[in-house]
């Protein structure tokens, strides 16, 4: 029986019934974590990382009027451009990115989207 474990959840070949391409990383032995969820978790899932996105947008948009409009009294320059106009433009997309990869990494789950029953009649598993 083949075992791998990811995150403290143990899947098995006997489990799952098989392994599928997006459990296995170009057969080279290394495993990603793929999640097997209920409608219900995963419709709480996505319900949860869209509000997340939501809350990011907001945020961002909050951080471009302070950085933009709010420094706009400040009279620094960088690399002869006024301080509002460096964090307006290059400071919101560093922002953004930062924000994006807090996402992906707290937020974010790699779940298995598949909604078929298969013949073992476990729902959406390979």
């Amino acid at each position: 029986m083949l075992m791998y474990i990811t995150d403290c959840i143990i899947y098995s070949v006997e489990d799952t019934g098989r392994l599928s391409e997006y459990d296995q990383l170009a057969g080279a032995g290394f495993y990603r974590k793929v999640m097997y969820m209920t409608e219900k978790e995963k419709y709480y899932q996505i319900r949860k990382e869209a509000m997340w996105t939501g809350i990011t947008l907001v945020v961002l948009i909050c951080f471009w009027i302070f950085a933009g409009f709010g420094l706009s009294s400040v009279d620094i320059r960088v690399f002869g451009l006024p301080l509002w106009a460096v964090t307006g433009t290059f400071g919101v997309w560093f922002f953004a990115m930062v924000l994006v990869k807090l996402l992906t990494t707290l937020v974010f789950k790699d779940i298995d989207l598949e909604t078929d029953t298969n013949s073992s009649g476990r729902e959406g598993r390979p």
